[in-house]
């Protein structure tokens, strides 16, 4: 797994959290730069929905067709906004927790 923040006090606290479980070895964080058009089986992200929607099509071209792609840290009410920058290259499906949702799918392949 490599893990992208912007922030180096989460890039330390996703490193100690690595420690922590086990999965040190199998974790990395890199910065976005270095990312360049490298493709994931799985994108997760876990920030609010305002970036969600301006990072759409970063996300998307990281995610691998068929790839699945998880979206979080979206209020109840934001959720529309978001899907509407995804769903475009996205079959995606979502999950109500209180006031937060939970966005995940699948990248849509081209015939």
């Amino acid at each position: 797994a490599i893990g992208v923040d912007i922030d180096p006090k989460a890039e330390q606290v996703s490193l100690e959290n690595a420690h922590s479980n086990g999965v040190a070895s199998s974790f990395a964080i890199q910065s976005a730069d270095s990312l360049g058009v490298k493709t994931f089986d799985v994108v997760v992200a876990n920030i609010l929905a305002f970036a969600l929607v301006d990072l759409a099509a970063i996300l998307r071209a990281h995610c691998e067709p068929d790839g699945v792609i998880v979206l979080s840290g979206i209020l109840a009410h934001q959720a529309d906004e978001v899907i509407a920058a995804y769903q475009q290259d996205f079959k995606l499906s979502q999950r109500l927790e209180g006031e937060w949702v939970v966005l995940s799918g699948h990248k849509i392949v081209s015939a």
